[in-house]
C-alpha cells in the first residue's frame, strides 16, 4: 500500500490521523511492544521506510494487551503444568496408600452391567449424576467416632440389629461361587428398592447393604457391644446387595424440608452442637439477607458489602480498630526495633522512608492498607503520617521529628517557630533540637578522624611517612580564617557596651592529587644557591601564557561575533592538564574546630599553631618531638603573615613542636585574585577620567555600573568589579576583531579574510579562528616585548652575581678581586673597583623604545592585566596547579610595580615553597591541591580560602539567629554540627527525589553593554595607532611590565632569599 501524503502523522495500524499529543513513537526507547507490532504487520518497521513512525493510543493499548498475553504464555503455562503434576502426584499417592492387601476381600459395589461396546457407534461421554438414597426409619446407622488419630471409625447404632448369616457354600467349589457372583450382579438392582438397608462402616468407606424382604431385624445381633465391630459382606446367593457411599453422605444425611413451616419473613437455620442437631428461627431482616447470601454462594465482596451496610457495621469497626491498636502496640514495642527509635546522629543522617514503610507493612498490615487507601499509595505521605501517629503513641518514636527539627534549625528557623510546629506534632521541641545538635558533634568528630587523624595515628605508629604507603588513608591540608562577630546591646549603658568577638575557624581539606612514588628527601642545596631567574618568567613561560591568552580571545570571539559563532564547536572546551578528571570530583572537607583565639594577637596566633601541632601534625613520641610530616596551612595573606610571625617568635624552641615547624604556609587564590583586581583599578581607574572617552571610568558611566566604585570598594564588592573588567575585556577584544575584519556590527559578514566554512576541514577551521586571535594579540595587546627584555636582563644579573660570589671567601668574609687580588669587605666597593680599574660593565636597566600613542598603550596594558586575571581565575576553576604557579611569577612583577609589598613578598614565598624549598612530593602536592570542588564537575573548583569564606558566612548567619543568647560554646556547637545538618538535609532531599538547588548564577545577557562599549571605543578610535596621543588624566602612561626595574627586583629577590635562609628551618 502506498503511503499517504501525511503518513508521518497517521497511525501505523489503523491509519487514523493523530494529533501531536496522541502519538506514540514506534522507534523511541520507551516503546516496549515493538515485537508485537512486528507480529501484526508481518514485517519489521524501519525509520526510513517512508511510513508513519507513530501508533495511536487505542492500538498501543491493544499491543500492550498482546504483550501481556505473550508474557502469560511464556510464564504461566509452566506454572499450570507444575500445578497439574503436583495434583496428580498427590492423588496417586493417596490411591497407592489405600489399596487393601487382599484384592479378593474388596467389597463389591452394586453396578449396572455394561453393554457390549459397539465400535461403529460414536461414544458419548456422560457426567455421572449422584444417586439419592432413601433411608428407612428402622435402618441402623453406625457413625464412626475414632478414639485416636488413625483408629477405625465406629459408632453405636440407633437401632439394634445383628449381622446376616451367609448361606453355606461347599468348600472348594469355586465355580459355584463365581456363578453366584454373576447372578448377584444381575439381580442386584431389583433388590435395592424392595429391601432394607444394612450399613457397613470403615475408615475408608461406608457400605450400605440392602437386605431382602424375607430377612428381618430380629436375625441381626446387636453391635453396640463392640466398638470395633465390622459387618462381613454375605456370600453370593443371599440376595444382599452392597453399595459404597461416601463418609460425608452418610454422616450428614440430607433431610427433606417442609416448606409449609416457613413464611417469607422468617428463616430457619439448622446447626449441630455436641452431636445434636438444633434449629433456630432468624427474624432479623439483615441477618436473613446475610444467611441467604451465604447459602446462595455469593462472592465475598458482595457479602462484605451487605455486612458493612448492616447493623453490624459499628461492631465490625470496633473490631478493626482493636486490631489496629494491637498492631500499633506491637510496632512501638522495643522488641520491634523500629527505625523511628534510632535517634542517634549516624541513624538520622541515613533515614529511609522505605525502611519505615516496610516495618509498618510487616507489623501493622491493616494500618498500612488504611494509609495506602487514604493517601493513594503516596510513599512519602504514608511514611510521614505513620511517623506522626507513632510519635503520638510513644514519645521515643521520634527519629523523623528530629530530622525535621534539625532541617528547620539548619535553615535558620527561630525557636518560636520550632516550638509551634512541635505543638502541632510535626517536629521535636526547640530544647530537644539544641540537645540533638550537641550529639551531632560526635558524627562530625568521626568525619574528622577519618579525614586527618587516622593518617596522623598511622604515621606516628610507624614513625615514618613511608609507613602509610600500603594503607589507603586520606591526607588533608588545613585552612583557617578569622571569625569576627560584633554584638550590640539594644539598650546601651556604661556596663552594657558593644562586644567584639574574634574567633578562628579551622577546616580540613582532603588532598585529591597525591603521588606517593615521589621522593620525600628534602633539598640539600641552600636557597642562596638558587638563581634569581627561577622566580622570573622565562621565555617558554611567556609563550605558554600567550597561548592561554589566545584561547581566551577565541572564546570571546565565538561568543559575540556573529560570523564566528559557527566555529565554537571546533574550539577546545578547556585548557587541559594531566589531572582534569581528579579535579572534577567532589572534595571532602570537614570543620575541624572553632577556637576562641584572635589571629591579630601574637599570643593567640601562637596558641592556634600549637593546637594544630598537637592535634593534627604527626610527630615522634620521644622527648625530641620531631615532626615526621609537615602539613600545609593556608589562608589569606593576613593569616599567613600572622602565622609566619608566630613561627619567628618561637625559633628559639628546643624541639620542632616548640618551634612550630610542622606547617607550610600557602597564600590561597581568592585574596590573590582580589589583589590583582585591586591593582587594575588602582592603575587604570580614576573618577576624574570620566571625560576621557574609552577609559574605565567613562565606560562605567555609559553602562551605568553603579556597583563599581573604584579601588576603594574592590575588596568589599569584588564580584561586581571583577565582572566589569571581564565585560571591558570582551568589548575590547570584540571591537579589535571588528576593526581587523572590517565589520560594521556584530552581525555583519567579513569583507576580508573570509573562508568557505563548509569546504575547509575541521583542523583548518580551528586554525582560522586561532590565526585571528593571534593577530589580535600581536596588533592590539603585545605592542611591546617587555617580558622578554626582563628575562634577558635578569639572566645577565645572575651571571654578575655568580661572578661576585666566586670572589667572596665565606671563612674570612672578604671579597678578593680576581684581576688584582685586592681585597674588599663590602660588595659595592668591589663593584666600583671593577668598573673603575678593570673596565667592568655592570648590568643597568635597558633603555627600551616605546610607542608614543599613550591611548593604545593604556588599553593594551589593561588588556594584558585583564587577560592575566581571567587566566588565573580559570586556572583555579580547572584546578591547574602548573598555571597557578606560573601566573604567580607574572603577578609578583605587577605587585612590585603597584607597591603591594605584602602580596609581592607572599607570592615570592609561594614560589619558593613550590619550586625549591620542599621535597619533590611536597612540592607536587603543594601546587596541585590549591582548590576545592564542593559540587563536582569540570571547571567548578574554587580556591581553598573561598571555601573558608563560605563556611564563615554560613556560620555567621546561624550565630546571628541566636540573638543575645550567643556564646562561644553555642557558636562552636553550631560550627561542628553545620555539616551534619547539611548531610541530613541532603539525605531527606534524596528521599523526596528533590533536585538540589543550582549553585550557578543565572546568566545575564550583556550584548547591549558590549555594543555600547564598542561604540564608545570606536568613537575614541582606540583601535588605530596615532602618535602623540594621550589621556588627560593618564599622561605619559607606561605599560606596567615596562615599569619593572630589573636591578631593584634582582636585589630584592636576593635579599628575600637571604632572609629565608635563616628564618626557615
Amino acid at each position: 500500500m502506498a503511503a499517504s501524503s501525511d503518513g508521518g502523522n497517521t497511525c501505523r495500524i489503523c491509519h487514523e490521523n493523530l494529533p501531536k499529543k496522541y502519538r506514540r513513537s514506534i522507534f523511541s526507547e520507551s516503546f516496549g511492544v515493538f515485537s508485537q507490532l512486528t507480529q501484526v504487520l508481518d514485517i519489521q518497521p524501519h525509520s526510513n521506510d517512508g511510513l508513519s513512525s507513530y501508533v495511536c493510543g487505542f492500538c498501543f493499548s491493544k499491543l500492550n494487551k498482546l504483550s501481556k498475553i505473550d508474557y502469560d504464555l511464556v510464564n504461566k503455562m509452566g506454572m499450570l503444568q507444575k500445578e497439574k503434576q503436583d495434583l496428580v502426584l498427590l492423588l496417586r499417592t493417596k490411591y497407592m496408600t489405600s489399596i487393601p492387601a487382599n484384592e479378593d476381600q474388596k467389597p463389591r459395589s452394586c453396578v449396572t452391567p455394561r453393554k457390549k461396546f459397539d465400535s461403529n457407534k460414536r461414544m458419548i461421554k456422560h457426567s455421572p449424576t449422584p444417586r439419592k438414597l432413601k433411608i428407612r426409619p428402622n435402618v441402623g446407622i453406625r457413625t464412626p467416632t475414632p478414639k485416636k488419630a488413625g483408629d477405625s471409625c465406629t459408632a453405636k447404632p440407633s437401632v439394634s440389629f445383628r449381622p446376616i448369616a451367609p448361606k453355606p457354600v461347599a468348600s472348594g467349589n469355586e465355580d459355584t461361587v463365581k456363578a453366584l457372583d454373576r447372578e448377584e450382579e444381575v439381580k442386584s438392582q431389583k433388590h435395592i428398592d424392595s429391601g432394607k438397608q444394612f450399613i457397613q462402616c470403615s475408615p475408608q468407606r461406608i457400605q450400605i447393604r440392602t437386605l431382602t424382604t424375607h430377612q428381618t431385624d430380629s436375625s441381626t445381633p446387636p453391635i453396640a457391644k463392640s466398638n470395633n465391630y465390622r459387618p462381613i459382606a454375605p456370600r453370593p446367593g443371599g440376595g444382599d446387595v452392597i453399595r459404597t457411599v461416601s463418609h460425608e453422605e452418610f454422616v450428614k444425611p440430607k433431610r427433606r424440608i417442609n416448606v409449609n413451616l416457613f413464611s417469607p419473613s422468617k428463616l430457619k437455620v439448622l446447626y449441630q452442637t455436641k452431636g445434636k442437631t438444633n434449629s433456630r428461627i432468624v427474624k432479623d431482616a439483615d441477618t436473613v439477607k446475610l444467611v441467604k447470601a451465604l447459602s446462595k454462594g455469593m462472592s465475598k465482596q458482595n457479602i462484605a458489602k451487605m455486612v458493612i451496610n448492616s447493623k453490624l457495621k459499628d461492631e465490625i469497626s470496633k473490631c478493626v480498630f482493636k486490631e489496629i491498636n494491637k498492631e500499633l502496640e506491637t510496632l512501638i514495642s522495643p522488641k520491634s526495633r523500629c527505625v523511628l527509635r534510632g535517634v542517634s546522629s549516624d541513624k538520622i543522617a541515613v533515614f529511609r522512608f522505605k525502611t519505615l514503610l516496610f516495618e509498618v507493612q510487616l507489623h501493622a498490615p491493616i494500618l498500612y492498607k488504611c494509609l495506602s487507601m487514604t493517601l493513594k499509595d503516596s510513599p512519602v505521605g504514608m511514611a510521614m503520617t505513620a511517623a506522626i501517629i507513632l510519635k503520638k503513641r510513644n514519645m521515643h518514636m521520634s527519629s523523623f521529628h528530629h530530622i525535621v527539627s534539625q532541617i528547620l534549625d539548619h535553615g535558620g528557623t527561630s525557636d518560636e517557630t520550632i516550638s509551634i510546629l512541635h505543638k502541632l506534632g510535626l517536629c521535636a521541641s526547640s530544647q530537644s533540637t539544641s540537645k540533638k545538635r550537641s550529639e551531632l558533634v560526635e558524627r562530625q568528630n568521626f568525619h574528622v578522624k577519618s579525614l586527618i587523624l587516622d593518617e596522623k595515628e598511622s604515621i606516628e605508629k610507624s614513625q615514618t611517612d613511608q609507613g602509610i604507603l600500603a594503607i589507603d588513608l586520606k591526607s588533608a591540608d588545613i585552612v583557617g580564617d578569622n571569625f569576627d562577630i560584633l554584638k550590640s546591646p539594644s539598650m546601651m549603658t556604661k556596663e552594657r557596651q558593644r562586644k567584639s568577638w574574634h574567633w578562628f575557624l579551622l577546616i580540613g581539606l582532603d588532598k585529591r592529587i597525591l603521588d606517593r612514588n615521589l621522593s620525600q628527601d628534602q633539598p640539600t642545596t641552600s636557597i642562596n644557591d638558587v638563581n634569581n631567574g627561577i622566580f622570573i618568567p622565562n621565555l617558554d613561560e611567556c609563550h605558554l601564557l600567550e597561548e592561554n591568552f589566545v584561547f581566551h580571545i577565541m572564546k570571546i570571539l565565538v561568543k559575540h561575533v556573529g560570523c564566528l559563532k559557527k566555529y565554537e564547536p571546533y574550539l577546545p572546551r578547556h585548557i587541559t592538564h594531566p589531572y582534569l578528571e581528579q579535579m572534577s570530583k567532589k572534595s571532602d572537607f570537614a570543620v575541624l574546630d572553632l577556637l576562641d583565639k584572635n589571629e591579630n594577637k601574637s599570643e593567640d596566633m601562637i596558641s592556634i599553631l600549637e593546637h594544630i601541632h598537637k592535634e593534627y601534625i604527626p610527630m615522634t613520641m620521644d622527648e625530641s618531638r620531631k615532626v615526621i610530616k609537615k602539613k600545609v596551612f593556608g589562608g589569606d595573606v593576613l593569616t599567613n603573615e600572622r602565622a609566619y610571625s608566630a613561627q619567628l617568635a618561637m625559633l628559639n624552641g628546643s624541639s620542632d613542636s616548640d618551634r612550630l615547624t610542622g606547617v607550610i604556609h600557602r597564600p590561597e587564590g581568592l585574596h590573590r585574585m582580589m589583589n590583582l583586581c585591586l591593582l587594575v583599578y588602582q592603575k587604570f581607574y580614576k573618577e576624574q577620567s570620566a571625560g576621557d572617552v574609552g577609559t574605565l571610568s567613562q565606560l562605567r558611566n555609559v553602562t551605568r555600573r553603579l556597583d563599581v566604585h573604584g579601588s576603594d570598594d574592590v575588596i568589599k564588592s569584588y564580584r561586581s568589579h571583577f565582572a566589569f573588567i571581564e565585560d571591558y575585556l570582551d568589548a575590547m577584544v570584540t571591537g579589535a576583531c571588528l576593526h581587523l575584519l572590517g565589520l560594521e556590527s556584530l552581525d555583519s559578514q567579513p569583507t576580508s579574510r573570509q573562508e568557505l566554512f563548509e569546504a575547509i576541514p575541521d583542523s583548518d577551521k580551528l586554525k582560522y579562528i586561532k590565526d585571528i586571535a593571534r593577530d589580535i594579540l600581536d596588533k592590539y595587546i603585545n605592542i611591546s616585548q617587555d617580558l622578554q627584555d626582563i628575562e634577558q636582563q635578569v639572566q645577565e644579573l645572575d651571571l654578575e652575581t655568580l661572578h661576585l660570589k666566586n670572589m667572596f671567601d665565606p671563612s674570612t668574609g672578604i671579597y678578593t678581586c680576581s684581576a688584582c687580588t685586592k681585597q674588599y669587605k663590602i660588595e659595592g666597593f668591589l663593584k666600583r673597583h671593577l668598573v673603575q680599574k678593570h673596565g667592568w660593565q655592570g648590568v643597568t636597566n635597558l633603555q627600551r623604545s616605546e610607542q608614543t600613542d599613550r591611548v593604545a598603550i593604556y588599553h593594551s596594558s589593561l588588556m594584558k592585566c585583564a587577560l592575566l586575571l581571567r587566566d588565573t581565575n580559570d586556572a583555579y576553576k580547572m584546578g591547574d596547579g602548573d598555571r597557578i604557579m606560573m601566573n604567580a611569577k607574572f603577578q609578583m612583577l605587577l605587585s612590585g610595580v603597584g607597591h603591594h609589598t605584602k602580596y609581592q613578598l607572599w607570592l615570592f614565598r609561594f614560589l619558593t615553597f613550590g619550586l625549591c624549598l620542599l621535597s619533590p612530593r611536597e612540592k607536587f602536592e603543594y601546587k596541585w591541591n590549591c582548590t576545592t570542588n564542593i559540587c563536582g564537575g569540570i571547571g567548578r573548583n574554587i580556591p581553598n580560602d573561598n571555601l573558608v569564606e563560605i563556611m564563615v558566612h554560613r556560620l555567621k548567619e546561624k550565630v546571628k539567629l541566636q540573638g543575645a543568647n550567643v556564646t562561644f560554646d553555642s557558636a562552636k556547637k553550631s560550627a561542628l554540627s553545620l555539616q551534619i545538618q547539611d548531610e541530613i538535609k541532603q539525605n531527606l532531599m534524596r528521599e523526596l527525589q528533590m533536585k538540589p538547588k543550582s549553585r550557578h548564577r543565572p546568566k545575564v545577557a550583556k550584548t547591549c553593554d558590549i555594543e555600547l562599549m564598542i561604540a564608545e571605543l570606536r568613537k575614541a578610535d582606540v583601535f588605530s595607532h596615532h602618535s602623540d596621543r594621550n589621556y588627560a588624566h593618564f599622561s605619559n602612561f607606561q605599560d606596567l611590565f615596562r615599569r619593572v626595574k630589573v636591578n631593584d627586583l634582582h636585589k630584592w629577590i636576593s635579599d628575600q632569599k637571604q632572609r629565608l635562609s635563616y628564618e626557615l628551618i
